[in-house]
C-alpha cells in the first residue's frame, strides 16, 4: 500500500517554480506586511508542499522583504503534505546542487550551507518553517493566516473537493489575506469567497463575507495512512479549532 501511495502522489517541484508567479507574489508582499511590526506575526500556510522547495522559496521572499523594514514582524510558515516521506525530506532541508539553476548565488550564500556536492538550508531559515503531515480534505485548518499558497494540487481534485478546499482556505485566512494557486488552476468558481488581485498570476484576496454555516470539510480516512504514532505527532503540531473560533468567524 505504501508503494501504491508513492506511485499515486505527484511530487514534482523545485525552488521558485514559475519565476513570474513568485515575482508577482513578491510585488504584493507590502500588503501582507502592512500594519505589522515587531511583536506581530506574519503567518503563511503552504498546502501540498511536497519536499519543501516552495515553502523555503516563500520563506526566502519574506525574509528578503522583512530585511528592508525597520521593525519587521516575525515570520511563521506552516508547510503541509499528505506524504510523510516528502515531509521528512523537507525537514532535513538537503538538496542537490541542481538547485543552482533556480536559486540565485546571493540567496545560496545567505540561506544555504554547502555539504559536499549538495546544499542544506540554514537553520535560521528552517526554523521559520514548520512541516507537518496533513490531509487538506480531512484535517483541521490553520487559522489567522495572511497568505495561503496551494499550487498544482487543486488540478487533481474534483470540483466539489476544490470547493471544500476553498471554503477551508477562506476560513483560515484573515480578512484581506491572499491566496496563491497554480498557473493551471483558478479560484474563479469560488468568487463568493475570493476576488482576483492578479488574475494572470493566480493571486486572490479573501472576501469578508458572513460564514454562519461554516464547518471543516471531512472525508473518510484514506486506506494508506501513515503509522498512527506519526499521525498523532503531526496532529499535535496543528492548531485546534474551538467552537468560539468558528462563531467568531461567522461574525466577520
Amino acid at each position: 500500500m505504501r508503494a501504491l501511495l508513492d506511485d499515486l502522489l505527484i511530487g514534482v517541484t523545485h525552488f521558485f517554480r514559475d519565476h513570474e508567479a513568485f515575482a508577482a507574489l513578491d510585488a504584493n508582499l507590502p500588503q501582507l506586511f502592512a500594519g505589522k511590526k515587531h511583536g506581530d506575526e506574519l503567518r503563511v500556510w503552504v498546502a501540498g508542499c511536497a519536499t519543501g522547495e516552495e515553502a523555503y522559496s516563500i520563506a526566502m521572499l519574506l525574509c528578503d522583504h522583512a530585511q528592508t523594514l525597520g521593525d519587521p514582524p516575525s515570520v511563521q510558515i506552516f508547510a503541509t503534505d499528505i506524504d510523510d516521506q516528502a515531509i521528512n525530506h523537507a525537514r532535513n532541508g538537503l538538496y542537490t546542487a541542481t538547485i543552482e539553476a533556480d536559486v540565485s548565488p546571493e540567496r545560496l550564500r545567505r540561506f544555504f550551507v554547502r555539504e559536499g556536492g549538495a546544499y542544506r538550508v540554514k537553520k535560521s531559515l528552517r526554523d521559520r518553517v514548520l512541516f507537518a503531515t496533513h490531509n487538506v480534505l480531512a484535517d483541521p485548518a490553520f487559522s489567522r493566516l495572511d497568505l495561503v499558497s496551494c499550487r498544482n494540487l487543486l488540478i487533481y481534485l474534483t470540483r466539489e473537493a476544490q470547493m471544500q478546499v476553498f471554503d477551508l482556505f477562506h476560513f483560515a485566512l484573515r480578512a484581506g489575506g491572499l491566496l496563491l494557486v497554480g498557473g493551471a488552476e483558478s479560484a474563479d468558481h469560488a468568487h463568493g469567497l475570493f476576488t482576483p488581485l492578479d488574475q494572470h498570476h493566480r493571486i486572490y484576496v479573501r472576501r469578508s463575507v458572513p460564514r454562519p454555516t461554516w464547518r471543516i470539510p471531512r472525508l473518510p480516512e484514506p486506506i494508506a495512512t501513515p503509522p498512527r504514532r506519526r499521525r498523532e505527532a503531526s496532529s499535535a503540531m496543528l492548531p485546534r479549532m474551538a467552537p468560539a473560533a468558528v462563531e467568531a468567524a461567522g461574525d466577520e
